[in-house]
């Protein structure tokens, strides 16, 4: 963690790393959040985060880091410490998984559908700022996506048709379905970043709430994904260009019919009225997509408004992780100034804690047990090693006992 903490690649300068101990009890509700808080961001680790707790400016704090490592209750207790701090703060979840409700005790469903939910005790004291979660819904954006560029190619392809008439063998070779699935078969993390575009509107204050928050915390899906969705700006704005090119050969594949043979209906028409405004109207939701694409590509790499913590625990697969995190942010230009390192055991750790840890986890299986027992599963019970699991030969000794 030493190495990955004093990385520092083109200048940037070290990062400052937060402890977090390891917790025998899950984390979840406002107060054992705000307790989190207390440990994670105050106390000795409060230097650490006097800039972003303190600055008087709009800030946004994406949280991300390998799978399991308490991303989410990173992000829902920062949440927490804003807001305790007097700043209108939002946590916001680009995960599928969507555990930030969970993490919260919330029933966050109704946020799926793009509405600000208040969290319950979410400020400290009457001065404390306004707390809010949303839950982004990811499928729901990527679908309006896809239904958006799929109307304007079939439109533009439409309207071509209509002017070239029976000509339309040259149109069909410009393969439009085929371009427009590209989309059914995007990479991970298009879905995130499209659903995030469309909650740039609500965070700036355009919500019922009329609420510009001054904290915006993203709470994003593990390392590949969020990775990905940092550098899909560029890869989105060229798709765009690509589209707009692909409706210019339609147009002039019917100019060029035209021009051979004046064959079939309306050669040389013009579009109705009522095509027009629609092809406007999908121009216009194209370019507004874009517009949101580069206005985040924007603030990702603004080192004055925001930044990327990364979270992880002291494993050697999450550190090792975690330095390619590092590395590829900086790459992109992302400013990382923040690490929280959590589940760290020590020598001042409650030896009662392993009782409690047991005792707790008793409940989960008893449970899990019951499921299986109802749904016909097969249970298979694996315990915990006192070494991390790498390699072939750790592997095959795991998989001893899992399929013993």
């Amino acid at each position: 963690m030493r190495r990955l903490a004093t990385m520092s690649d083109g200048g940037d300068a070290p990062i400052k790393v937060t402890k977090v101990p390891f917790f025998d009890m899950e984390v979840t509700g406002v107060y054992p959040l705000r307790y989190m808080a207390g440990v994670a961001f105050g106390g000795d680790n409060a230097a650490n985060w006097d800039d972003l707790i303190n600055a008087t400016e709009q800030r946004f704090v994406i949280v991300g880091g390998k799978g399991g490592v308490g991303k989410t209750s990173s992000s829902a207790a920062l949440a927490v410490k804003f807001a305790d701090a007097g700043h209108d703060t939002v946590v916001v979840s680009t995960d599928p998984a969507h555990s930030l409700g969970d993490a919260l005790q919330m029933d966050l469903q109704g946020a799926l559908k793009g509405t600000l939910a208040a969290v319950p005790g979410g400020a400290a004291g009457g001065g404390g700022g306004r707390l809010y979660a949303l839950e982004v819904d990811t499928e729901g954006a990527i679908s309006e996506f896809k239904e958006v560029v799929s109307s304007f190619l079939k439109r533009s392809k439409a309207q071509a048709e209509d002017k070239g008439g029976s000509s339309g063998g040259l149109l069909d070779k410009l393969n439009l379905e085929d371009f427009a699935g590209v989309l059914d078969n995007a990479p991970p993390g298009t879905d995130e970043l499209v659903a995030l575009s469309k909650v740039l509107k609500l965070v700036r204050g355009e919500n019922a709430e009329g609420i510009k928050f001054d904290r915006v915390v993203i709470d994003t899906a593990p390392t590949g994904h969020t990775l990905r969705m940092l550098s899909y700006p560029e890869f989105l704005d060229e798709f765009f260009e690509k589209i707009i090119k692909i409706r210019g050969r339609f147009k002039g594949a019917s100019a060029l019919m035209g021009v051979l043979g004046g064959l079939g209906k309306g050669t040389g028409a013009s579009s109705s009225s009522g095509d027009a405004a629609a092809e406007e109207e999908d121009r216009d939701r194209l370019r507004d997509f874009q517009f949101k694409m580069m206005e985040l590509q924007e603030l990702f790499r603004d080192q004055e408004r925001s930044e990327f913590v990364v979270v992880t625990i002291p494993s050697m697969l999450a550190v090792a992780e975690s330095e390619r995190l590092v590395r590829q942010l900086r790459e992109q230009e992302v400013p990382v100034e923040h690490m929280v390192i959590n589940k760290v055991i020590t020598a001042e750790t409650s030896e009662g804690y392993v009782q409690r840890l047991t005792k707790g986890q008793a409940k989960g299986v008893r449970q899990l047990e019951a499921l299986a027992r109802d749904s016909g599963i097969a249970l298979t019970r694996v315990p915990m090693f006192d070494a991390e699991v790498r390699g072939v030969y750790g592997l095959r000794a795991m998989a001893s006992v899992l399929f013993r």
